[in-house]
Formats: structure tokens, sequence, C-alpha cells
């Protein structure tokens, strides 16, 4: 059964009874930014069923430092920091360079309404480390800052990129001294689609929390768009 076959929990305006039990109904998601994404519901409760205790249900015990556990943690969403020595290098740097950074951003910030400009200095300070860029940055980040960092792995940075017709700054995303100023053009992308489909997000945060999956607006649609762009379609 799926997780959000919970009796009148999910009491919600667009509900279909099945099986005794009240289930959110979305037959798509329609992005500005052209993805139609078909089932979202479908999609995101088969996702976080399969992977949302081995990255999201890790609690954050310090949201303005980075600790070890924030790194190991993106183990399971394919950091690639596949040894002892990267996992280390990439905390103790992290650490170093974006504590600092933190404690200027609210543990609350959003990303519909908080300043880019301060996101991408962040952004730049974490692609200093070694082994690090934006995918691996925004994957630590986000445990810090859930409202305001989506993950930007190459898949959800090249659909972008690919959308807006930006593969010219492809290059850039590989730079170190470029690569948080290339993630800007996705990121207003991203928060466009945000603001378009804030409510459906919304209904679907509302389900996956009824359903012991608590998440944020902003996870879900980068989980979507991942899903929609991932080559394998894993989950489509």
């Amino acid at each position: 059964m799926s997780h959000w076959g919970l009796p009148g929990v999910c009491s919600l305006a667009n509900l279909s009874y099945a099986r005794g039990t009240l289930i959110l109904v979305m037959d798509e998601l329609v992005l500005p930014s052209g993805a139609v994404i078909p089932k979202p519901t479908k999609l995101v409760d088969a996702f976080f069923a399969e992977e949302w205790a081995y990255y999201d249900g890790i609690q954050d015990a310090d949201p303005n430092r980075i600790r070890p556990v924030d790194i190991v943690a993106t183990l399971s969403v394919n950091s690639f920091l596949n040894s002892a020595v990267r996992i280390r290098s990439v905390h103790r740097g992290m650490a170093a360079a974006c504590d600092s950074h933190l404690v200027d951003v609210p543990v609350d910030a959003d990303l519909r309404s908080f300043s880019l400009d301060q996101l991408i200095e962040l952004l730049q300070a974490a692609c200093q480390v070694q082994y690090v860029l934006v995918p691996v940055a925004t994957k630590v980040l986000h445990r810090k800052r859930p409202r305001l960092i989506p993950m930007l792995d190459n898949v959800v940075i090249g659909y972008y990129l690919d959308a807006l017709d930006r593969r010219d700054l492809a290059g850039a995303t590989q730079d170190k001294k470029r690569a948080a100023e290339a993630a800007r053009i996705p990121l207003e992308a991203f928060r466009s689609d945000l603001e378009s489909v804030w409510p459906q997000l919304t209904q679907l945060r509302e389900c996956l929390d009824a359903a012991g999956l608590p998440v944020t607006e902003v996870r879900i649609l980068e989980v979507l768009v991942w899903m929609w762009a991932e080559p394998l379609r894993q989950y489509l």
C-alpha cells in the first residue's frame, strides 16, 4: 500500500477515495521551464518510500555548522565522495569555508524571497573546496537550508540549461572559479518553477508529512525535475 493510504489524514481539496483510504490525485505537474511531469503523486510516493531514510530522514542537529554526517549522508544521493580521504577533506574544507556564511542565512530562508546574490556567495565559498562543485555543495547545503537550496546535480543543472538554451554555460559549471555564478541561471529558472507550482507542491508536502516523510517543497520539485530529466528514468 502507498505510504499515503492513511485514513482521513490528508484532508486536501483534490482527493479520491480508494480501498477505504484517502489519497491525493494529481494527474500532472506543468512547469514553466517546459517539463510536463505525469502523475507526480505516484512519483514522489515511490521515490521517498524508497530513499527518504537514507538522506532526508537523517536529522540535522546543527544547522549552522557542517558536520561529518552532512558529508556522509550525501553518499546516498550520488555525491561520489566514495573514499574516507574525500569525506574528511570535504568536511573540513566546507566547514572552514561555509560555517561563517551559514550564520548569516536564516534557518527558514525561502528560495522564493531570499537574495540569490547571497546564496551564490555561499556556493562560491563551497566550490573552492577540493572535490566540490555545485552538485556536491548543494547536496551538503540542502541539509542546512532545506527551504532555500535545491540539490543541483548535473542532471538538474543540465535540464535547466537545455530548457533555457544555455548549454554555453556547461563548461563554466565545471570550473571552480565560475561554477557558482553559472548556477545562477538554473537557480532562477528553478525558482520560477517553484513559485508557479507552489500550491501543488504544498499539497504533495502535506501528504508526505502525514505519511511521516517530511521534506520541503524545494526538495519535492528538485526530485520531480530529476526524475523527469534523469536518463534512466528510474521511477517513471
